[in-house]
């Protein structure tokens, strides 16, 4: 009986097709390790991609930033942990309800702690927008939000 090979077109589809639902799939599954589990999700979430506090607030010992600096970046080359973080950043927003008030509340979180000087300035140029652009309220001004670059913010009323 002869061979017939498949059709190449068919062959293709087929593993572009595999390889989406691999992709859609892989780091889904928790870590083995709690602590690098941890990480993983400090890293993605409070840490705003900030390795070395992501490290340090995971359990790990370190006597010094640089440390944690090098420790987190070894961390983040192991292909499980990489995938893992892939994972959470993508799946990060469902079953979250995106508002106006999510919205700025992140930029404020942004403002706060990110890494860059740049993101943290373009937050507050976004944040600033956003509330010169909301309805004010009864006594005729809009909310103010106090950010401190060392703490956390708080609403108060002009």
């Amino acid at each position: 009986m002869p061979f017939y090979p498949k059709p190449a077109l068919a062959v293709d589809a087929f593993s572009i097709v595999m390889k989406a639902l691999k992709n859609k799939t892989e780091g889904s599954k928790t870590l083995k390790n709690a602590r690098q589990e941890l990480f993983c999700r400090l890293y993605t979430g409070e840490c705003w991609e900030q390795s070395a506090t992501a490290y340090r607030e995971a359990g790990y010992s370190v006597t010094s930033e640089k440390q944690a600096e090098n420790a987190a970046g070894k961390l983040l080359k192991i292909p499980e942990i990489a995938l893992r973080i892939k994972y959470l950043k993508r799946h990060q927003l469902n079953g979250r309800s995106v508002n106006p008030d999510w919205i700025n509340e992140v930029r404020r979180q942004m403002a706060e702690n990110a890494k860059s000087e740049s993101v943290r300035l373009h937050a507050l140029q976004h944040l600033e927008k956003s509330l010169a652009a909301s309805e004010k309220d009864e006594a005729g001004s809009a909310p103010v939000i106090n950010i401190y670059f060392a703490g956390r913010a708080e609403e108060t009323e002009n």
